[in-house]
């Protein structure tokens, strides 16, 4: 048989044969010390698997870089393919005690959830992603010292006690965990619910970060393409992240309106403090994404973001001020687009000033359709329509409009007389996207009506064609 002494030492009792003498002699007792206690099993294991993670983070950002990756882009790749090495092999061995609540079906189903909360409260995890990419090689010449610097300040970081704040959230999080038969159900609500608000329908705006995709073709950088679409998808999380805000802001007044009362958020469906977690992870996501596409990216949808809740807060409640902002922001994606793919100033200016007068016009156009509509129905969904007099809108409307079609020639004159027939299609659009509007009693959204209209869909892409031969062939 074999006892245990304190915490650490094993005495095993082995019985020898016995020996001539009396019977009632006493086996001999042999002690075996071992020493791979509890604590050093688990000091051996963390080690190892803390090596195993940074060789590998070492080995692939090494490797990245060297393939031609940005240090941003091969930082990112490389911290999360180790964290996620990390957090697997401790998930599945170390962590069971932590989660011994949860039946395997539930710790199997829990592993993504949880393994995005690991990523996101994780303070060390952010500190080599921002250490990193901002230090580069600056120091001895070798990206290796940015990361040992990163590494050592990661340890001092957890010697203080930084990685309880990840067990803290993940505890947290499955303390009231439901059973593994309706654990789909209930996560399937609200990541609906929250997708829903994140609003994918409204990413087709983001096209416009495409725009410079002909000129990069015929300018010889259809290698840039690629960062491009990158650049699209961080935009469509940019503009999600400020979806999400925006409707926690207006929670109270959506509930008033005829369809808007639906918005989860409005509706009850998605609580605040979800949809606010979601829209902070969404921002990071795009800001990071940006600079590891181009550092002065990063800074475009930083202003991006802080100009779309600039309007959340309180540019949407002054006249005129709403209309110019959202238009900005059609411009601020078109530069975007041309400055991920290289082209000169001299040749993107006059499209970024046509999709800012562009974007002008049609949100112009689309307020005339709920200014219509508000008084129509006798309800306020839209303060800021009623410091519009009647004929204030349409006249803005229909400015905005002639300038576009002003700055369409512009743009496409050295493209010779084809401009002017440019300018007429864009202003036969005009005319049919204020038809649909006037027509219109359901408060749809510029590109639903757009959709919704072959007249439309037709002039879009007749002109989008037109335009892209051009610049191929010239």
């Amino acid at each position: 048989m074999s006892t245990r002494l304190g915490d650490h030492v094993d005495v095993s009792i082995a019985r020898l044969p016995a020996a001539p003498g009396p019977a009632s002699a006493r086996p001999v007792a042999r002690p075996r010390l071992h020493l791979a206690s509890p604590l050093l099993r688990r000091a051996i294991w963390f080690g190892s698997v803390g090596a195993l993670s940074a060789a590998v983070q070492l080995a692939l950002l090494t490797i990245l870089v060297n393939s031609g990756f940005t240090v941003p882009a091969a930082t990112i790749v490389a911290v999360h393919t180790s964290a996620l090495l990390n957090f697997s092999l401790n998930y599945s061995v170390t962590w069971r005690d932590r989660f011994s609540h949860l039946s395997r079906p539930e710790r199997r189903a829990w592993f993504l959830p949880l393994y995005i909360v690991f990523v996101l409260t994780t303070p060390t995890l952010w500190l080599k992603i921002l250490g990193i990419s901002l230090l580069g090689d600056r120091i001895g010449g070798s990206l290796v010292f940015s990361w040992m610097i990163t590494e050592a300040l990661g340890a001092a970081l957890n010697f203080i006690g930084a990685d309880r704040i990840s067990f803290g959230a993940m505890s947290r999080v499955t303390s009231t965990a439901p059973h593994p038969g309706d654990l789909r159900v209930r996560l399937a609500g609200p990541a609906r619910a929250a997708w829903q608000t994140m609003r994918p329908e409204q990413w087709v705006k983001n096209v416009f970060v495409l725009a410079a995709a002909p000129f990069a073709v015929a300018s010889g950088a259809a290698d840039r393409l690629l960062p491009l679409a990158l650049a699209a998808l961080a935009f469509c999380a940019a503009s999600s992240s400020v979806y999400l805000v925006n409707d926690w802001l207006d929670r109270d007044r959506d509930r008033l309106h005829p369809t808007k009362r639906f918005r989860p958020i409005a509706a009850g469906t998605l609580s605040a403090r979800l949809a606010l977690a979601l829209s902070v992870l969404l921002a990071a996501g795009a800001v990071t994404a940006g600079i590891a596409v181009q550092p002065e990216l990063g800074l475009l949808i930083a202003l991006y973001l802080g100009l779309s809740h600039a309007y959340s807060l309180k540019a949407k409640h002054v006249p005129v001020l709403d209309l110019l902002l959202v238009g900005g922001l059609y411009g601020l994606r078109v530069a975007a687009g041309f400055l991920v793919c290289g082209i000169d100033a001299a040749t993107a200016w006059p499209w970024v000033v046509l999709a800012t007068l562009l974007g002008i016009a049609v949100v112009t156009g689309k307020r005339r359709g709920e200014w219509r509509i508000q008084r129509h129905r006798q309800a306020v969904t839209r303060p800021v329509l009623q410091k519009y007099p009647p004929w204030a809108l349409p006249r803005m409307y229909w400015m905005s409009a002639l300038a576009t079609v002003v700055a369409v020639i512009a743009a496409m004159w050295q493209l010779g007389p084809v401009a002017l027939m440019a300018g007429a299609i864009v202003l036969t659009g005009f005319v049919r996207f204020w038809q649909a509007i006037e027509r219109d009693d359901r408060d749809r959204h510029p590109h639903e009506l757009l959709l919704a209209d072959p007249s439309l869909c037709t002039l879009v892409a007749g002109f989008a064609g037109v335009l892209t031969i051009l610049l191929l062939t010239n």
